[in-house]
């Protein structure tokens, strides 16, 4: 990548004068804002990340995103706003606290991780339940 975090706008075929806007963000100073602990992911260390918690970066970095998405919100033009990442949203406990409620503000239509480096799919309903498939919600049915 030649910058840490930027942004990406794509118009769409079917209708040039809409766009598809990603913006791609560095998740490893998004799950330091606090320093959140809980018991399903005590392995995640900002400092194993060259980050210190709440230090003047990671402030700079949620910055950025939430006035690019602010910008793009209100834009008329955007069709499909996104952010893609590193880090998952729902299993990193500062991403669900700190980042989560920033991405549902803005009504941001989808956000594409990595990390786990295999295919996981998960949602959320419309009252904020974070689903995963193959625990009590079922497993994904791949037709």
């Amino acid at each position: 990548m030649d910058e840490d975090f930027y942004e990406l706008k794509y118009p769409l075929k079917d209708d040039p004068s809409k766009s598809f806007v990603l913006l791609m963000a560095n998740s490893c100073k998004l799950a330091c804002l606090n320093d959140v602990k809980d018991s399903d992911n005590s392995e995640f260390d900002c400092g194993d990340m060259n980050v210190k918690v709440g230090e003047d970066k990671v402030i700079a970095h949620y910055d950025w995103v939430e006035e690019k998405l602010a910008k793009h919100t209100a834009d008329p033009d955007v069709a499909w706003l996104g952010v893609v990442m590193h880090h998952p949203l729902f299993i990193e406990p500062s991403m669900k606290q700190d980042f989560l409620p920033i991405l549902m503000k803005y009504k941001v239509d989808f956000a594409m991780v990595g990390h786990k480096h295999m295919f996981e799919y998960a949602n959320m309903d419309f009252d904020g339940e974070i689903k995963f498939p193959g625990k009590a919600f079922g497993d994904i049915i791949d037709d």
